[in-house]
C-alpha cells in the first residue's frame, strides 16, 4: 500500500516561498576575518561573493568557510615555497610537498562540506571511431 499524496494548500506553499526568498542574503558578503594570512584572504574574496548570492553562508558555515579559506592559503604558500627551494633538498622530497598535499585535501573535504566543491567525473572512453570510404570498400581484399 502507499501511502496518498495529498497536494498542499496554496496559502502554506505561499508562505513557504516568500520565507525561502525573505531568508535569501541582501547586501554585500562578509569580509575576511582580520586573522587570515593573505593567500586565505585571497581566496575568501575570491569565494565568498558566490557562496552569499547562493545563501551557502550563513551561520556555521562561515567558520567552516573560515578554515576552507586558511587551508588554501596554506596550500598556495607551500606551493611558493616549493617553487622557491625547489622539490628535492638535500637528496629527499621537500617536507613542504606533505604539508601542500595535506592543505589541499583538507581543502577539499571543506569545500565539499560546503558545498563548495562539485564532484567533477573524468571519462577516459574513447572517442568513437569515424568511418571511412576505405572500410566498405571490400573490392581491396579481392
Amino acid at each position: 500500500m502507499y501511502p496518498k499524496l495529498v497536494k498542499p494548500d496554496p496559502v502554506e506553499e505561499e508562505e513557504r516561498l516568500r520565507l525561502v526568498e525573505s531568508s535569501k542574503p541582501s547586501g554585500p558578503p562578509p569580509e575576511p576575518p582580520a586573522n587570515l594570512r593573505f593567500e586565505a584572504k585571497c581566496e575568501w574574496l575570491a569565494s565568498a561573493p558566490e557562496l552569499h548570492k547562493s545563501g551557502r553562508l550563513i551561520g556555521g558555515v562561515l567558520s567552516l568557510f573560515e578554515l576552507y579559506c586558511v587551508a588554501v592559503g596554506h596550500a598556495r604558500d607551500y606551493e611558493k615555497m616549493l617553487q622557491n627551494d625547489g622539490s628535492i633538498i638535500g637528496g629527499k622530497p621537500h617536507p613542504a610537498y606533505k604539508m601542500m598535499l595535506d592543505a589541499m585535501s583538507h581543502a577539499k573535504a571543506l569545500g565539499a562540506e560546503i558545498g563548495f566543491v562539485k564532484k567533477v567525473v573524468v571519462s577516459f572512453e574513447k572517442p568513437p571511431a569515424e568511418k571511412s570510404d576505405w572500410d566498405d570498400d571490400k573490392s581491396l581484399l579481392a
